[in-house]
């Protein structure tokens, strides 16, 4: 039924109360109707009738607050309950299903209150009468005397007043802080587009609210300048209920992690346990049933008990594809709750008219019809993205055609058929226009648009006063497009209220309204919201069908961050510089020299492996049967591997990283050491964390901070891994939600220009060009996500590096490299012809980094990935749960029989050639590699689900009869698991488990670090610099503050990983994780040895204006030119420009309200001294479920030597092993641990190459010496404390107890007598380096004493002689200060240094 007032089903009643009261009446006198608005019948809701309920914020002014336009509430299943004084909406949802089994039918119909609206009146409408005669008159009443309340045949709700709502709603929370508060009546002489709705089985309602002002919402969206005239807003909600339809036409999915099979393949047979296990003697891996015999077998090869390697066979559903869940659990009176008994359906729109016969049975596929999934634009809706719009819906279009073809067998052609013959159009998703669009009004219009006696008002009269009266109906459309938005709306609105009494429901123009549950909206927002995509849907809490979803997108972002990409674009092809942003030349060489990702190949060498693993407390011998000096077989690897078997080690892996992961963010001893007063006195001095940490206040806590606020961000400042933890906890709630940030916008376009090919085919192009493609590229990448979030599929952050999965277009590209067709490269920037060859589709340009993706679902480094269209896994999935399909891979394919194995030891360029069947060992031939990528695209298909699991489970019991009988062998292989491999990690996980993070790049871990690392060096200056933003809350070091975590906290989980696996050769798998991890280690390094950028002089005590008393080392050194004596006229120097390296201080502009112009290094350097004790594989004993040993792993327990060697520069001056270098009269960053000679005994390619200064702060010298104290001090790593390296006892003549062979050095004080000693510890002492200097320092100190006490007072010589002591003087208590900064800081830490 369409959409009627209330007023209608009223008017019927009325007008029967006037003919019968008119009998016998002489004259006839005209009828005055005295009913209010919002009239109700109260029959609606006194019934059994099920009901829908959603709410839907439609339009607000608080944008930034957590109330914001299109944010959804969660779907309810109500029924009404009616009483004096209150409309109830109870809950039809049972807590868990069956507990209310047994009690009467008000109890189990009715549960836990949703929402309750106060009722205003209950009465009847009739005609007034004289009470002394009972005559009636002529005045149509409300009557609330004359019959009880429950008697009484209408009643007035105030929808705008919830005083309760159920879990997952919100409108109760907005009336409670509302200070007004009123819902749209029905009809009060105004057409308002919210006006409230009623017929039979839809109810609309809008209710608005009326807010303080928000300080907050304010400065979060428009900046600190707007506080000042921040006032009250508004916020409009929609409640929308919809009958539940009484006929059921949807079978819910179970859809739990995944299911066990059993022996007998019926649902509740007998669970099948099963183990896979190498037998080396026929070189296979065979999945087997559990038997005794097969328990012997295991006992004996590897002397576990079966326990440990016998599990459920299990097929999965959530763990393969991640789809949002309804989730419930049948209650059973006598066991409660049991793990067999949760219902975790999908949450899946039903794409067939019915999935049940007429007796209620399931449908087979084949008997069914398939049902469209229509969205709708919203009326606001932009002319000009329309396009973009049909672009994203044929994408999604394919996916689900795909979906129906595979669970009918169909094809195009048949399926084309059906569509057309039921719907008139052959698609499976669909986006139309809204009916309040100009195309359709003037549609409607020309067939419906004469008027009607029944219409309230001639909608010929009001196209006329909207609009006047074009000539022709292209001019009427255009003059409708003209209209501002809300004007065409309220036409809309008029045209609705004018026609809805129709006799004719079609003929009744009706559209569609944000928030409204039969429809599901294509949303673009054109307000400012918190978000740039936004993807809710509405799932039956039940059954988890879909309703309604929305697809959102902040359309007023998507402008600005186009424009940043053209900047961004332009500026790295040299088209675009200023005064404060230049060398595009420069950044772009930084940005693509690593674009050869066969450079990031590992390359590591036996000996460097056998360092780092001697290093790590690893015997190397013992990793594998090899060793570490090659790649193992399988039946090389450890027996433990072999035993244990891929998945379940890393299942374990994950488990235990994921674990430490949260452990380390509530590691406290940093905090509780940056809460002592004194500590807090002395980094609050320096005036660059002074800002930082105001800063970071403002951020946080908004413009007006007090005290507390203050502290917190103190404590932000110096924690950064808690700091990003309750970061990662804020996204992730976001994410969870289906809410995509405006930062992911922004991020894309930074990273977008990392693929050369864009930047090769922008270049030269106008501006208004590239600013038109990425807004329409970067709407369908968003949009494409979305929508795939409203038909039900979660985040994948796993995709990014699921190269079986990646676009064929990325294989196809490979092939041409192997191939030599083209160079690696033109891989990345394939223009023109070539590309269209190369790709086989019309194309401007490929780069194949853009292909290197499975699903749109992730956040990669970019959006780029998704403007190729959906992925391998998107089309999986929806046939997945759409179609009950699995992908499989063809019966032609004889698979290898350890595919998974040897994916696990091999790169993922290797993919190919382990399909071909190719042994590790071969070369990369063109043909076996072809052969291996046409198996990899062409070679899969789809079976049904219960057909894959039925064979698996035939194939197991196969496998374990032919394993006994020794039946084995080339021809007959054992059976495998053929469905294929796809990688999913959601939002629980990220973060914290490897290749599950978001703005990854790469499909291995040196890939993902080095893009991370690269990343940051080519952004520096769009990041540091404050442009044309006003920034007058510091948001720009807020901004790039963040950006440093992220780049940092991007390279933790390889470290983690490979400190679990270090005791195991895996091949390129763990030479991987170490690999990324020598070159975070090595970017660390970089980030604190980072120069400024001009001119550099070598030192030269001749012609320098620094005293090199006050730095340990300055031989070999290259110093800023304004410490030479000529500013920069030296004969040897270099030039670094700006890119390569960043001023160190902030720059601030020239006003009375100064801001910062710029961010400085000091920021990096900050977050580096502090971040690089967070990369650790720190668990205790027996964590990991494969091992005794302990698994605590940090850069000092494998780097301690180059770690020293960069604590003596920070911490000492000291530039002879730590720094930038000069080679070749140019620019090279440090490189402390290098593939070529490390572990090799070989001299350092960098050693004796002459350093560049860097200037470094108290606080960084600070934070290491604090942070190396706290987590490289431990009992539970079994090495050498950092704090021995560092420890200064102080004595007032006593000598300090050591070791007869220890080695002490000493210092007295000459003026206190203090002595100060050290144990050299392996002769690298941090402590000891101090004291040697403070010595040397001294004896200059006497020096200067007896040059002074010799000199006559007043002469030139004596004030000579007295500025050089005074100066030796002050540069002894210089070392003497760190001295007693480490004493200090020892003090201040106490026990916790080893706790």
């Amino acid at each position: 039924m369409r959409l009627g007032t209330t007023w209608r089903l009223m008017a019927g009643a009325v007008a029967t109360v006037a003919v019968s009261s008119a009998v016998g009446c002489v004259e006839q006198v005209g009828d005055i109707n005295r009913v209010q608005p919002n009239v109700v019948e109260k029959a609606l809701f006194q019934n059994d009738d099920e009901w829908y309920m959603r709410q839907t914020v439609t339009d607000t002014d608080m944008q930034a607050s957590v109330v914001f336009a299109a944010m959804e509430s969660s779907l309810k299943r109500v029924r009404w309950t009616v009483t004096e004084n209150v409309l109830y909406a109870h809950s039809t949802v049972e807590l868990a299903e069956g507990l209310n089994d047994g009690l009467d039918e008000e109890e189990s119909r009715r549960l836990g209150v949703v929402a309750a609206y106060p009722i205003r009146g209950h009465f009847d409408i009739q005609r007034s009468y004289n009470p002394s005669t009972g005559e009636p008159n002529n005045q149509i009443v409300e009557n609330a005397s004359d019959r009880p309340w429950y008697e009484r045949k209408y009643m007035r709700v105030d929808w705008s007043n919830n005083k309760l709502d159920g879990f997952g709603m919100f409108q109760n929370q907005l009336g409670r802080f509302a200070s007004a508060s009123w819902s749209v009546p029905q009809d009060d002489g105004k057409i308002d587009k919210d006006r409230t709705r009623i017929s039979e089985d839809y109810i609309d309602t809008v209710a608005e609210y009326s807010y303080e002002p928000d300080l907050y919402a304010c400065y979060g969206a428009y900046g600190y300048d707007t506080i000042f005239n921040c006032e009250g807003g508004r916020v409009r909600v929609r409640s929308s209920f919809l009958k539940v339809p009484e006929e059921e036409t949807f079978i819910p999915m179970q859809y739990t992690d995944n299911m066990q099979l059993t022996r007998d393949g019926s649902e509740m047979g007998d669970p099948m346990l099963v183990a896979s296990i190498y037998d080396q003697d026929l070189g296979y891996e065979v999945e087997v049933e559990c038997n005794d015999q097969v328990k012997g077998w295991m006992l004996q090869r590897y002397g576990y008990e079966w326990e440990r390697l016998c599990a459920p066979a299990t097929f999965d559903y959530h763990q393969r594809y991640g789809y949002f869940r309804t989730e419930r659990v049948a209650w059973d009176r006598f066991v409660g709750a049991a793990d067999d008994s949760r219902l975790y359906y999908a949450n899946r729109w039903n794409i067939w008219q019915t999935m049940l016969d007429e007796s209620g049975n399931e449908l087979p596929f084949e008997e069914r019809t398939p049902q469209p999934i229509t969205y709708h634009l919203n009326a606001e809706y932009p002319e000009f993205m329309f396009e973009a719009a049909q672009v994203t819906a044929e994408e999604w279009n394919k996916a689900f055609r795909h979906a129906v073809k595979v669970a009918q067998g169909i094809d195009d052609e048949a399926l084309d058929a059906v569509l057309m013959d039921e719907y008139g159009h052959t698609q499976m998703y669909r986006i139309v226009e809204n009916s309040c669009h100009p195309g359709p009004l003037v549609e409607w219009k020309n067939t419906y648009g004469a008027g009607k006696a029944a219409d309230r008002t001639s909608p010929t009269q009001l196209f006329r006063e909207f609009v006047g009266n074009p000539g022709s109906d292209e001019a009427l459309e255009a003059a409708l497009w003209e209209l501002p938005n809300a004007s065409r709306v309220q036409l809309c609105a008029e045209l609705e209220y004018a026609t809805e009494v129709r006799d004719d429901v079609d003929a009744r123009f009706s559209w569609e309204r944000v928030g409204d549950l039969r429809y599901s909206f294509f949303n673009w927002v054109e307000t400012d919201v918190p978000w740039a995509g936004y993807g809710p849907s509405a799932a039956d809490p039940i059954t988890g069908q879909i309703i309604s979803g929305n697809a959102n997108f902040a359309g007023g972002y998507i402008r600005r961050s186009a424009l940043y990409a053209a900047d961004l674009m332009q500026y790295f092809n040299g088209e675009l510089s200023d005064t404060d942003i230049m060398y595009g030349t420069q950044i772009r060489r930084d940005l693509f020299h690593n674009s050869d990702t066969a450079s990031n190949r590992f390359g590591l060498s036996p000996e460097v492996k056998n360092e780092v693993a001697r290093r790590s407390g690893v015997s190397p011998n013992s990793t594998s049967k090899v060793g570490l000096s090659e790649r193992p077989e399988y039946h090389e690897l450890h027996d433990f591997i072999l035993a244990h078997g891929k998945d379940r080690i890393q299942r374990e892996a994950d488990i235990v990283s994921m674990a430490s992961d949260k452990l380390a963010a509530r590691d406290e001893r940093m905090v509780e050491f940056l809460q002592n007063p004194d500590v807090k006195n002395f980094l609050m001095r320096d005036v660059e964390t002074a800002m930082a940490i105001e800063a970071t206040a403002r951020e946080r806590f908004g413009p007006q901070f007090g005290d507390e606020q203050l502290h917190q961000a103190y404590l932000d400042v110096h924690t950064p891994r808690q700091t990003f933890a309750r970061t990662e906890q804020r996204d992730r709630m976001l994410a969870e939600r289906s809410i995509m940030t405006y930062d992911t916008l922004n991020r894309s376009a930074e990273v977008l220009v990392t693929y050369q090919g864009a930047a090769d085919y922008f270049k030269g192009k106008s501006r208004t060009d590239i600013i038109e493609y990425f807004m329409n590229k970067m709407f369908i990448g968003t949009q494409l996500h979305e929508i795939g979030h409203t038909v039900g599929l979660r985040h994948n952050f796993a995709a990014s590096t699921d190269a079986l999965n990646f676009h064929d277009e990325y294989w196809h590209i490979e092939q041409a490299v192997v191939d030599g067709t083209i160079t690696r490269e033109e891989a990345y920037s394939l223009q023109g012809a070539l590309a269209e060859q190369i790709t086989g589709k019309e194309i401007d340009y490929a780069s194949q980094a853009e292909y290197q993706l499975a699903s749109v679902m992730d956040y990669t480094g970019d959006l780029t990935g998704r403007f190729k269209g959906l992925g391998k896994y998107d089309y999986a999935a929806i046939a997945f749960a759409y179609g009950e399909a699995v992908e499989t891979w063809d019966d032609s394919v004889q698979l290898p029989n350890l595919l998974e194995q040897d994916s696990w030891l091999s790169d993922y360029k290797q993919m190919p050639r382990i399909l071909a069947g190719a042994p590790a060992s071969a070369e990369i031939d063109p043909a076996t590699y072809a052969q291996g990528i046409d198996i990899l695209i062409n070679g899969r298909t789809y079976k049904p689900i219960r057909e894959v699991k039925e064979r698996r489970r035939q194939g197991i019991q196969a496998n374990t009869v032919n394993w006994a009988n020794f039946d084995l062998s080339a021809e007959n292989q054992p059976n495998l698991d053929r469905t294929v491999s796809y990688e999913f990690c959601s939002d629980e996980y990220r973060g914290g488990i490897l290749n599950c993070s978001i703005w990854d790049f790469g499909a291995n871990q040196r890939e993902i670090v080095n893009h991370s690392f690269n990343t940051y060096r080519a952004l520096q200056t769009f990041w540091r610099y404050r442009r044309h933003h006003i920034s007058r809350g510091y948001e720009n070091y807020g901004n790039y503050i963040n950006r440093v975590y992220s780049t940092f906290q991007m390279a933790q989980e390889p470290f983690r990983y490979y400190g679990l696996y270090r005791f195991y050769n895996l091949g390129d798998y763990t030479d991987d994780l170490l690999a990324a991890s020598i070159d975070t280690f090595n970017f660390y390094n970089e980030v604190m040895a980072m120069a400024e950028p001009g001119r550099f002089c070598k030192y030269e005590p001749a012609n320098s204006r620094v005293d090199e008393g006050w730095y340990f080392d300055l031989n070999n050194t290259y110093l800023p030119a304004d410490y030479h004596v000529d500013l920069g006229e030296c004969d040897d120097y270099i030039d670094i420009p700006k890119g390569i390296g960043n001023h160190y201080n902030f720059s601030f502009t020239d006003e009375y309200e100064y801001r910062i112009d710029r961010v400085g290094t000091y920021i990096d350097k900050m977050v580096a001294s502090q971040s690089i004790f967070d990369i650790n594989a720190n668990f205790a004993q027996s964590t990991f479920f494969t091992d005794f040993r302990a698994t605590n792993l940090s850069f000092w327990t494998v780097f301690k030597d180059e770690m020293l060697a960069m604590l003596e520069g920070v911490l000492l001056g000291d530039y002879s092993e730590y720094g930038g270098v000069v080679s070749n009269g140019k620019y090279q960053d440090p490189v402390p641990v290098s593939a070529e000679t490390f572990g090799l005994g070989l001299s350092h390619p960098q050693e004796g190459m002459p350093r560049i200064f860097t200037p470094q702060s108290i606080n960084h010298e600070f934070n290491m010496m604090v942070g190396g104290l706290i987590y490289n001090s431990t009992w539970e790593d079994r090495y050498v404390d950092f704090s021995h390296y560092l420890k200064i006892g102080v004595t007032n003549g006593q000598n300090q107890a050591f070791g007869d062979e220890v080695v002490v050095k000493e210092f007295v004080h000459p003026v206190t007598g203090q002595i100060y000693q050290s144990a050299d510890v392996e002769g690298r002492s941090v402590a000891g380096r101090m004291i040697d200097r403070a010595n040397e320092l001294k004896a200059e100190y006497y020096y200067g004493q007896e040059l002074l006490e010799g000199a006559t007072p007043g002469t030139p010589y004596y004030e000579d002689a007295r500025e050089y002591f005074e100066t030796r003087n002050e540069q002894l208590q210089n070392v003497v200060a760190k001295m007693d900064m480490s004493r200090f800081v020892f003090d201040a830490l106490g026990a916790s240094i080893q706790r």
